[in-house]
């Protein structure tokens, strides 16, 4: 179902909530709705779920004008939400929740019908598995956990079949683990839901098989220290870092690398007094040193040459092939272009696509050459100040000036 709203606006007295916004949504699409405190997320949400009359603007769900009908009406009509602020009857157990949401879809009250009620426990234990909380289906609400209740609260929206969904910060408060399931749940959801999600910030990095990241930022935004945390060179104060579902965050960095990571650090860090050749076996940890000089031919002509005399590209390409030589999985590459001549930097950038090409791997790089980040990367975070502000294709992030000033000053 397609949801739109037109110049929306609310105000408490003198204070505007909202001022004119337009949203348009198409039946099928996954929108989100990011912003700080205050910034009118969740009146946005109320808005169009007809929790909060509009000063202005109107709202139209599925090419119907909503804009008069109540909840419950709309609701009909196929919406559905999760709230910022737990809903949940706290007095009934889990089941009992998801039963009363499948009853209410299905009309049925509280009356029994023969053969309705085996169906509808078959129901609500396939919607519980789907969101990992069978275990614990008869508990009562008021004593799950707040990640459990979360997870419960998009269970109840989920058991209307909505054609449009709006979540209100889903992720608040929800551990890795719990966030993975969630996010696989929701990307579980038929291809033509609707989607819109309100956040308050964005939390969590995350890099698919395959899948090349980059991360942008200012100097001291927190790129390297990110890359650092994530390898185990850091121990990280709070949160997690999980690779292919382990929990890794805190372990010692080699450990962290057995499970398939690799760091390639700023400023490359290769032994400068041994040779190439020894430079790389020495980190081999089941590598293949012919594919990487296969990869990095001018390694292989200079094989017996010290570190010492190589030029910064070539270093580059040293410290790369060495992070091969481990096998990884993922590889971190931190800000590969400094000090690179501007041909050196499109050279990498054609080594780096010939590595997920040939070798399959998954990269997340920080950088500040906008170039190079364009050219290999599928998707891009930018940080600010330790947080991430921003994640989005590469395509819309490169051709949006405006978030260049805004978040890079370039």
């Amino acid at each position: 179902m397609d949801l739109s709203a037109v110049g929306l606006t609310v105000r408490f007295g003198a204070l505007a909530a909202l001022n004119r916004v337009d949203l348009e949504v198409a039946a099928g699409e996954r929108r989100a709705v990011i912003g700080p405190n205050g910034a009118g997320k969740t009146t946005l949400l109320n808005v169009i779920a007809g929790e909060h009359r509009p000063t202005e603007g109107s709202v139209r769900l599925g090419g119907r004008d909503a804009t008069p009908l109540p909840p419950w009406q709309r609701a009909r009509l196929g919406l559905g939400r999760t709230f910022q602020r737990s809903t949940l009857f706290s007095q009934l157990t889990v089941a009992d929740n998801i039963a009363l949401a499948v009853r209410a879809r299905n009309r049925d009250g509280w009356r029994f019908w023969p053969g309705r009620e085996d169906e509808l426990n078959e129901e609500v234990s396939r919607r519980l598995e789907a969101g990992g909380i069978g275990h614990l289906a008869h508990r009562p609400a008021g004593r799950l956990g707040h990640g459990e209740r979360r997870i419960l609260e998009v269970e109840l929206a989920l058991a209307a079949s909505p054609s449009a969904l709006l979540l209100d910060e889903p992720m608040a408060g929800l551990s890795g683990d719990e966030r993975q399931k969630t996010l696989g749940r929701l990307r579980s959801l038929p291809k033509e839901v609707t989607v819109v999600i309100v956040e308050h910030d964005i939390d969590a990095v995350t890099v698919a098989p395959g899948e090349a990241v980059a991360l942008l930022g200012r100097n001291g935004a927190g790129k390297t220290t990110t890359l650092m945390a994530i390898a185990g060179a850091i121990r990280p104060s709070a949160g997690t870092v999980e690779i292919d579902g382990y929990a890794v965050a805190g372990q010692p960095s080699y450990r962290i690398a057995r499970r398939g990571l690799s760091l390639v650090p700023q400023g490359r860090r290769i032994f400068t007094t041994l040779s190439v050749r020894e430079n790389l076996t020495l980190a081999s940890r089941g590598g293949d040193l012919a594919q990487v000089y296969s990869l990095f031919e001018v390694l292989a002509s200079r094989s017996a040459s010290a570190g010492s005399t190589l030029s910064g590209g070539e270093q580059q390409m040293l410290a790369i092939g060495r992070a091969l030589m481990t096998r990884p999985r993922l590889l971190l590459m931190d800000e590969p272009s400094e000090g690179l001549a501007p041909q050196v930097v499109r050279t990498l950038a054609d080594l780096v696509a010939r590595l997920r090409r040939e070798v399959g791997l998954s990269i997340l790089i920080a950088e500040q050459n906008l170039a190079l980040a364009f050219a290999v990367a599928d998707r891009v975070y930018v940080m600010e100040r330790g947080e991430v502000v921003h994640e989005g294709g590469v395509s819309a992030f490169r051709d949006d000036a405006a978030l260049h000033r805004r978040y890079l000053g370039v």
